[in-house]
């Protein structure tokens, strides 16, 4: 893991940043159809994404499993956009300090 200033942490993680919005020049088939489903696309590229959104629907389906996602994406959403407020209202702010 990186830290802000860039340090490492050295608690022996490995961190990978991949940009699913970038040129995908060079990238595997299987990687490529991970890259689909973050950017919620169907999977049209190797067989690894696919294979994972079999596995999602199939733990949305099922009983236990269905409550828990939806209580987790429930919980990401508002997440996301509580996040999304405040940097609207910082950005409001910032523009009317400016001005």
């Amino acid at each position: 893991m990186i830290s802000e200033e860039g340090d490492y942490l050295n608690d022996g993680t490995h961190t990978l940043i991949l940009n699913a919005s970038g040129d995908w020049e060079g990238v595997s088939d299987e990687l490529k159809g991970i890259f689909q489903l973050v950017l919620r696309q169907p999977t049209s590229f190797g067989q690894l994404g696919a294979q994972i959104m079999d596995k999602i629907d199939e733990i949305k389906h099922s009983k236990t499993g269905g409550r828990k996602y939806m209580e987790l994406t429930g919980a990401f959403w508002q997440d996301a956009r509580n996040e999304g407020r405040n940097e609207g209202r910082k950005e409001g702010t910032d523009e009317t300090i400016i001005k």
